[in-house]
């Protein structure tokens, strides 16, 4: 199991297993998602998705979106300073500080999902999902982040009363904790 991109590397890991005919008795991934499995929404979907919660929310939404807008914009500002800081300790022939090299290895992560080759997995899959998902004017998450299409054998989705990340740390650790207990073999 893996959680994430760790996910991922799981489902790899099984899909090889299975090819060596050493099936997993049990894959379990902990909210990662297929690229390119949200559905685009039509423009008068998104339309009449903005009106309905203007009316709902009012200037809350329009707060929340702004707030949200604004923190991408930092992030990706953020990411084009550490691609600039990791380009000039190399250019000095520095090593790169620990925080440096953790974001070079999303960037590897992040290259080598879009190259990865998503095929069809005999087994089971296991799915914990987290129930608080971002909210998009212009998509929706597929409720199986995109695995139904390659679970050939069943897909169990449980959904876990948290966010992404923060269903491995309190308070939502311990809720998750319980499901997991239900969920692994004996």
């Amino acid at each position: 199991g893996g959680a994430s991109f760790g996910g991922i590397v799981a489902f790899e890991m099984s899909q090889q297993l299975s090819e060596q005919g050493l099936q997993p008795s049990f894959l379990l991934l902990i909210d990662p998602f297929i690229p390119g499995s949200a559905k685009h929404l039509d423009v008068k979907d998104q339309i009449s998705g903005l009106w309905k919660s203007l009316r709902s929310e009012g200037t809350t939404f329009l707060m929340r979106k702004a707030e949200g807008k604004a923190a991408y914009s930092l992030k990706v500002l953020a990411e084009h300073a550490k691609r600039a800081a990791c380009s000039g300790y190399r250019w000095a022939g520095k090593s790169l500080p620990p925080t440096l090299r953790l974001f070079e290895a999303e960037e590897a992560h992040k290259r080598a999902l879009t190259r990865y080759a998503f095929r069809a997995y005999a087994g089971k899959i296991t799915l914990m999902r987290a129930a608080q998902r971002g909210y998009s004017i212009s998509e929706r998450d597929d409720p199986t982040l995109g695995w139904q299409q390659f679970a050939g054998g069943e897909l169990e989705v449980h959904d876990v009363s948290s966010g992404h990340v923060s269903m491995l740390f309190e308070p939502y650790v311990y809720t998750f904790a319980e499901l997991l207990k239900t969920i692994l073999p004996s």
